[in-house]
C-alpha cells in the first residue's frame, strides 16, 4: 500500500477508519442477536435496554476501538515496510550505478549543472585526461575546453544535450595536450 496520503488521509488512518467501521459491525449484530435469542421486539429502545442490561455486550462494544487501533498499527507498519523497501531498492541501484560508473572503461564524470565543477570522476577520466579530482578542485569544465570548442559548448552546456558536448569537445589534459 502507498505511503502517501490520499485525500489527505495516511494510510495509517484509512486502515484505523476501516477497523473501526468493520469493528463497529460487532456490537450491532451481538446486540441484535441477543434481542432475537431473549424474544424481545426490534425498536431502537429495545436495542439500548439490551446494551443497558447486558455485561457481555459491554465487552463486545470495545471491538471497534480495539479493531481501529490494531489497524492503524497495521497501516503503519505497512508504512514502514514500504519504505524500507524503497530504500533498499535505492541502494541497490545506487551500488549499481557505482560500480558501473568505477569499472566502465570509458571517461566519465558527473559535473554540477548550474556551474560546471566536477563532482565525481570515474577511473576511464583519469586514464584519458590524467587529472585526479582533487587536482580538478574548484575547476569548471568549460575551463578545461579548447578555447575553439568553447562558445559552442557554451552554447550546448545549457541544453539537455550531454552527447553532443562529450562528442564534439576537445578537453585539455593535465600533459599540456588536447583529447578529444
Amino acid at each position: 500500500m502507498s505511503s502517501a496520503p490520499v485525500g489527505g488521509i495516511t494510510p495509517a488512518a484509512r486502515y484505523a477508519l476501516f477497523g473501526t467501521a468493520f469493528g463497529a459491525v460487532f456490537p450491532v449484530v451481538s446486540t441484535l442477536l441477543d434481542m432475537g435469542l431473549r424474544g424481545i421486539p426490534f425498536s431502537a429502545g429495545a436495542f439500548l435496554e439490551a446494551q443497558a442490561t447486558q455485561p457481555l455486550l459491554w465487552i463486545i462494544d470495545a471491538a471497534p476501538l480495539v479493531l481501529g487501533l490494531f489497524a492503524a498499527r497495521l497501516g503503519r507498519t505497512q508504512m514502514e515496510m514500504g519504505e524500507l523497501e524503497r530504500s533498499a531498492h535505492e541502494r541497490r541501484l545506487a551500488s549499481e550505478i557505482d560500480r558501473f560508473f568505477t569499472l566502465s572503461p570509458f571517461a566519465m564524470a558527473i559535473v554540477e549543472l548550474e556551474t560546471g565543477a566536477f563532482r565525481r570522476i570515474n577511473p576511464g577520466f583519469t586514464r584519458l585526461f590524467g587529472y585526479g579530482l582533487q587536482e580538478l578542485g574548484g575547476t569548471s569544465i568549460l575551463d578545461l575546453i579548447h578555447e575553439e570548442d568553447r562558445e559552442a559548448a557554451f552554447a550546448r552546456a545549457g541544453t539537455s544535450d550531454p552527447v553532443g558536448f562529450r562528442a564534439s569537445s576537445r578537453l585539455f589534459c593535465c600533459y599540456n595536450s588536447f583529447q578529444k
